[in-house]
This record gives structure tokens, sequence and C-alpha cells, in this order.
């Protein structure tokens, strides 16, 4: 999907402000932007401020540090102020890091006295187009969901590669299969699904992840929790309640997974996003698609039911 370069502008509640002096519209915590140009839109309780400047920042955080992209200063009588705060420079931003929006009412006689408050995270994903090579197959099955049904069903070139592992799907009316193969000196191969196919900056709670682990032919579920501090952005996994199912034979495990455990409404063509990261050691790791990253699910790729 091609998205146009241009202006964005900010309309939605605010969040994380120590007052209602200003009030922005934009952006939501959380929010994904899919555009260049930053536009604030905010509300001003023109009592409060009376004569004083408003500073606005926009400030982008990396690995806990934060670091000031632009600040600028205004004054307004009127109960509404827009700002441009410029162009977003990153084509990609998320997980962990951020940007945020902060604002404080200068002229306060103490420190104790300022009005102040922040918006954040905000993410950037630019969506530039669809990339065949970050295609999952995914073809109906009318046999069982078995190691040894998808042995006899599937080629190699029916297969994704995330490194040496290799990864194909199936899916019948009540279930979704992962079939892995060639996985040997894998630790683990962690599966990420986006039911909805957001493409976002951040993890939410609809995402489910699914970690297989070769050595003892292991399966854990989890989501991740997310919530927001002073300090940054925490996701702590959360133990999902559900039924998934495995087998394995001849090095091919097929991991089973009940489309109402991943809250999918399934019809053919319907598409949904995926990311498969093989670990082999701190050095060594391997992910489909190809560059995609664990915790931003806008660089994870997509499968599609087909016939």
């Amino acid at each position: 999907m091609f998205l146009r370069r241009g202006a964005l502008l900010i309309c939605c509640i605010s969040g994380f402000c120590l007052g209602q002096t200003v009030t922005f519209h934009s952006p939501i915590p959380w929010i994904t932007l899919r555009e260049n140009l930053i536009i604030a839109k905010t509300l001003i309780d023109t009592a409060e401020v009376k004569n004083n400047e408003v500073v606005l920042t926009l400030s982008k955080v990396v690995d806990g540090r934060k670091a000031q992209v632009v600040s600028k200063k205004f004054k307004t009588s009127d109960y509404s102020y827009e700002c441009d705060l410029g162009a977003i420079k990153d084509e990609m931003i998320g997980g962990k890091n951020y940007y945020r929006i902060d604002w404080k009412v200068l002229g306060a006689a103490k420190k104790s006295e300022e009005k102040k408050g922040a918006i954040f995270p905000v993410g950037v994903i630019k969506l530039i187009g669809e990339n065949k090579e970050s295609t999952l197959l995914c073809k109906k099955t009318e046999v069982p969901l078995t190691a040894e049904a998808a042995t006899g069903a599937l080629k190699d070139e029916d297969f994704a590669k995330a490194g040496n592992c290799m990864i194909c799907a199936q899916w019948n009316e009540k279930s979704l299969g992962l079939i892995l193969k060639n996985y040997t000196g894998a630790q683990t191969i962690t599966v990420y699904i986006d039911g909805k196919n957001g493409k976002n900056a951040f993890l939410s709670y609809s995402d489910r992840v699914i970690t297989y682990s070769p050595a003892n032919d292991s399966i854990s579920a989890v989501y991740y929790k997310r919530t927001i501090i002073e300090e940054g952005i925490k996701y702590e996994e959360k133990k999902w309640v559900q039924q998934i199912e495995k087998n394995t034979k001849d090095g091919l495990t097929v991991i089973i997974i009940p489309w109402s455990d991943l809250g999918m409404l399934i019809t053919e063509g319907r598409i949904f996003g995926i990311g498969v990261f093989a670990y082999y050691s701190e050095k060594e790791k391997a992910a489909f698609p190809l560059g995609a990253e664990q915790e931003i699910p806008g660089t994870w790729g997509n499968a599609v039911l087909s016939k």
C-alpha cells in the first residue's frame, strides 16, 4: 500500500498531562504516524495562560535517552492554536523507541507552580509498498494439520526462510498450522501474529507470540501487557491461555493454533501480519521478512489465506 507524504493534522485526546491548561487533540499515546509533517493542534485555557508564552518541544527517545528535535514558543489569546513542529525524518521508529511532545507554560514564579505535560509514545512507520518476499504462503487444506500430511503436500519452494529455518503455513476452518523445518541448531523459533494487520509501531494486546524450542520440543505462548512510564515503554509478558497443539515427525514440526485463540474471523483472502525470528546464539539471529524487528509489527510480513 502506498501512502502519500504530507501534513499530519493532530486531533485527538491528550494523555500524560499534569494539568488541563494546554490540551492536545493529538497525538494520542501509541499512535503510529504515516506522514512526515506534524502539525500539533491544541486547546488553550487562556484564563490560565494569560499573557505567558507556551513552549512545545518535540523530542526523540532512543534506548531511553531523550534528544530534542525542535522547540517552539508561542503566545495566543485564542482558545485554539496550531503549531507546525516540522518534518519527521525517520522512516521507522517504534518498539521501545518513540517521539514525544512536551508542553510548558513559561513564567511560573516557582518550579512547583509550573504547568506542563507530555504526549507519548508516538511511533512512525512509512509504508512504501507491498514486498512479495515478505509474504508467507498459507494454503487451505482438507487434510489434518499434521507433520506427516505436510511432508507429502509441501515443497521447499513453498517455504519462506528466517536464516536456515524454513516456515510456511496451512489452514482449515478450525485452525492455523505453522509448519517449521530445517531448524537444526536454532535455540528458539518465535512467531509473532498480528491478526488485525495494523502494521503499527508498537506491540499491542492483540498481538500473539508463539515460541518453539527444538531442544525439548516445547511450545510457549504469550502476549504483552504494555505500559508507559516517565522513563519510557515497558512490555510485560503475560501467559496466553490457549489450546495450541503441535506434532513433529522427521524434522518437521506443525504448530496448530485454533482461530478462536487468535480471535480471528477467517475467510479466503484475509491478510494478517506475521514475523518469524530464529535465535541461534547471541551473535547469530535471523528473521522473516529480512530486517524485521520483533517489537515493531510494522516491519513484519503478511500471510494471506489462499485456496
